[in-house]
């Protein structure tokens, strides 16, 4: 299991479930898929630490139904899905 231990690393790893998800998330479902993915939260309270990282990062911002991208249009269609994942796949793979 990876153990990412900077925030830094976490706002990356965030933003990639946020944009896979393709919707706002809450805090717990942001861990939830975070956990999915392998990356271990080095807390006893994940959630919380997690939140910490979202408030303090200017990447994001609280938004109806969670958290998002701070700048990034939440998307409606399924071409505007696509086109928010596309920085994710390189080469074919994803990142």
């Amino acid at each position: 299991m990876r153990r990412p231990t900077r925030p830094a690393v976490f706002v990356k790893a965030i933003e990639t479930v946020l944009r896979r998800a393709g919707k706002p998330m809450s805090r717990a479902e942001i861990v939830e898929a975070l956990a999915k993915e392998g990356v271990a939260i080095p807390s006893t309270d994940p959630v919380r630490y997690i939140g910490t990282i979202l408030w303090r990062d200017e990447t994001f911002e609280g938004v109806e139904g969670g958290y998002w991208l701070k700048g990034i249009r939440i998307p409606k269609t399924p071409q505007e899905l696509i086109e928010l994942v596309a920085p994710l796949t390189v080469g074919g793979n994803r990142t």
